[in-house]
């Protein structure tokens, strides 16, 4: 939830899991979104 905070992955983190995903045939989908709130808005 980002309440304790996020901790970024390092510098070459992305590049270097490509080549497990490729390995493995997985695709990853990654969501920045840390918190919702506001994100959704209702019609009255």
């Amino acid at each position: 939830m980002g309440t304790g905070g996020i901790i970024a992955p390092p510098q070459g983190y992305w590049e270097a899991i490509q080549d497990v995903l490729r390995k493995h045939d997985i695709l990853l989908i990654s969501d920045e979104l840390v918190c919702g709130f506001g994100h959704l808005a209702t019609k009255k």
